[in-house]
């Protein structure tokens, strides 16, 4: 095969490979929009999500059943979860999950004497099939929230993910503070999402947030990753041979 007809068509198979796999197999079998439990706004879900506040905790949505607790830290014993509704971001240009952004589930301490540490929160999902592995995305922003805030996550303790923000960088795309990472349920079908403050925070600034949280069927196949690895392989061996 000619060299640059290869090198040509290399791009497009691995294009093709990587998106085939994910239209096959993507399902998102949950969309949750995390909101304040006295919003009055109108509307107050984003489009495609359902709602679901502090009152709901402990209730299913589409049979997945959704427990939330806060979780103590070293010299923390006040951390509790509240939730608040900003009147920003809103919707503008490519912008159009304004009430994801704008409400959200938050780690936060009655006693403003105990410092934060590496508290956090544990979001319970049951009902799940076992054994079994999800794409979770986490949305995390709050716009009254400056300074970079870091969230560390795992699944069932394995690292999931991170989310990473600055409520002074409002988001200008729907995915802009989008976070995911794949988490495997254990033999009971249960999905243990654990999310701690990163000690990188700035002093007294609570880190750890949820706007929105969504449940995905796809996995990326190991066809496609080997694909990504072989093609400038297969590349580098043509140029020796010709």
């Amino acid at each position: 095969m000619n060299l640059k007809l290869l090198q040509s068509i290399v791009p497009s198979l691995i294009a093709v490979a990587l998106l085939m796999p994910r239209l096959a197999t993507a399902a998102v079998i949950l969309a949750v929009d995390f909101n304040n439990t006295t919003s009055t706004d109108v509307p107050d879900t984003e489009p495609g999500f359902t709602g679901f506040n502090l009152s709901n905790n402990g209730t299913a949505v589409s049979g997945i059943t959704i427990s939330m607790a806060a979780v103590q830290g070293t010299s923390e014993t006040s951390l509790q979860l509240l939730s608040r509704d900003r009147t920003t971001p809103v919707e503008a240009g490519a912008l159009t999950y304004d009430q994801i952004y704008d409400d959200f589930i938050f780690v936060s301490r009655a006693l403003t004497s105990q410092p934060y540490t590496n508290g956090g929160a544990d979001i319970t999902l049951s009902g799940l099939t076992a054994n079994t592995p999800y794409t979770i995305t986490l949305y995390a922003f709050d716009a009254s929230s400056p300074r970079v805030r870091t969230a560390n996550w795992t699944a069932n303790g394995n690292v999931l993910l991170n989310t990473v923000f600055d409520g002074s960088v409002p988001p200008t795309s729907n995915q802009q503070y989008a976070f995911s990472g794949v988490g495997t349920t254990d033999a009971g079908g249960v999905l243990l999402l654990s999310g701690r403050r990163s000690l990188s925070n700035t002093t007294g600034d609570p880190a750890v947030f949820f706007n929105a949280l969504t449940i995905d069927t796809s996995i990326p196949e190991p066809s496609s990753l080997a694909l990504v690895i072989a093609a400038p392989l297969i590349l580098n061996r043509r140029r020796k041979t010709l």
